[in-house]
């Protein structure tokens, strides 16, 4: 079921983050992680984040509408369990 994974490129990968990282005050992250923080959590707090998230995903992505709240249930769940909802609902779901 689990394959091996070539994980050579980690060790730079980590370097490199830890340079960006080190390269700045604790300050500087905080309004990245905060505007992370709201986008992701945006789903489950009020109204008026679910409308500035979509406003925003607008104008940068060219949405028309709100995806169906069935769609976004089913996303969510693929992104947390991809290979377990990949066996059981398919290609068939429209996502």
């Amino acid at each position: 079921m689990f394959e091996f994974f070539d994980l050579t490129w980690l060790s730079a990968w980590v370097q490199a983050l830890s340079e960006i990282v080190g390269n700045h005050s604790a300050r500087y992250w905080v309004p990245y992680l905060r505007t992370h923080l709201i986008y992701n959590l945006s789903p489950l707090l009020s109204e008026k984040f679910l409308n500035a998230t979509f406003k925003l995903d607008a104008d940068l992505q060219g949405m028309e509408a709100r995806p169906p709240r069935w769609k976004k249930c089913v996303g969510a769940v693929k992104h947390a369990l991809p290979g377990i909802t990949d066996e059981v609902v398919g290609p068939s779901c429209g996502m």
